[in-house]
């Protein structure tokens, strides 16, 4: 996945420049907030059936995930055996308020 987002322009370690970013548009100061969040088994095989024409394209390789129409149920599968959730990245999450005009 993180392959596909860069190969599109997608800076995916924007996380720590967000508030600079936000400075430079004109925003205040922004708070910011940063979680490492639980239960990718749940989104990533969405993700990932999603990118499948740009993986293609690239010639990234599927073949280790298997069938992706499956990748769900052994994800839960091998969740539920070693009783942890899946991780995912960390998730930076931005916010400002501009002052009323």
């Amino acid at each position: 996945m993180v392959e596909v987002f860069q190969r599109t322009g997608t800076n995916t370690e924007m996380g720590p420049d967000l508030p600079a970013a936000f400075m430079n548009a004109g925003l205040p100061e922004p708070r910011t907030q940063t979680d490492t969040l639980n239960g990718a088994e749940r989104w990533m095989p969405d993700v990932l059936q999603s990118l499948a024409p740009q993986i293609e394209a690239f010639d990234l390789p599927l073949g280790p995930l298997g069938d992706l129409n499956t990748l769900y149920e052994r994800l839960l599968q091998e969740t539920a055996s070693r009783d942890v959730p899946a991780p995912l990245p960390a998730m930076t999450g931005v916010w400002a308020r501009r002052p009323a005009p």
